[in-house]
């Protein structure tokens, strides 16, 4: 059991990235005026979605948002007057690594864990955040994830097949990805700034830690195009 008096709970919520492959989803650029974590879904932007999860669920003390450097100024103020856990807002980086360090180096000195979620994943659920951060407080890393339901193929360069996976052994990551912050902060320090990673679960593996994983939710979904703008629009609306 997680005691929060001991072990205070933030989530950085990286929300630093372009969003090029969403933009450049409309015909017209024209259209798409906004990177995708600011377009306006079920009256919010997307991003509000994502921080409203973590606002409102108990085990989270404070939140940090890392943005895109050029959208700060715009936006910083309007985060911070409606969500009071949020205690920073810190520029994003060239990659992830840049990203979610400069989230990190944001979070409260009296912070024990950390709850690490994509900016796009609207529709986590606070019991999916409670889950995660009681499996890492005992372990030291957790993250939510699905088993696969298709069968997963390894694919070469020249778009041939080398190697079918064993699907029982094949999950896709989500978020929040959530750690004792010492295993989080020690994992980046040893990483470098130049590797290119996909998620944080994996700078903690190259480090030589065990991450758990737990069941995840299937509409736990990351708004990468516009289509799926149109699959977690009306899911949000009866969250509403």
């Amino acid at each position: 059991m997680l005691s929060k008096g001991k072990c205070n709970v933030c989530a950085v919520i990286v929300a630093g990235g372009q969003g090029k492959r969403f933009v450049a989803g409309y015909a017209d650029n024209k259209k798409c005026t906004h990177k995708k974590q600011f377009v306006s879904v079920a009256g919010m932007p997307l991003l509000y979605w994502t921080i409203s999860a973590f606002q409102g669920c108990c085990i989270i003390d404070s939140i940090v948002i890392v943005l895109p450097a050029g959208d700060i100024d715009l936006w910083a103020g309007k985060i911070m007057r409606k969500f009071n856990k949020v205690v920073g807002v810190v520029p994003g980086g060239t990659n992830r690594v840049v990203s979610v360090t400069n989230g990190l180096s944001a979070v409260p000195v009296n912070t024990g864990i950390v709850a690490i979620q994509d900016g796009v994943r609207p529709l986590v659920t606070a019991d999916a955040v409670m889950r995660c951060v009681k499996t890492a407080a005992r372990y030291g890393a957790c993250i939510i994830a699905s088993p696969s339901k298709d069968t997963v193929k390894l694919v070469d360069k020249d778009g041939v097949v080398t190697q079918t996976l064993d699907r029982r052994k094949v999950w896709r990551a989500e978020t929040p990805q959530v750690f004792k912050k010492s295993v989080i902060l020690n994992a980046y320090a040893k990483l470098g700034t130049r590797v290119e990673v996909t998620d944080d679960a994996q700078v903690v593996e190259l480090a030589g830690e065990k991450v758990r994983i737990i069941d995840g939710e299937c509409l736990n979904l990351k708004v990468t195009t516009k289509e799926d703008i149109r699959i977690v629009e009306p899911l949000l609306r009866k969250r509403k």
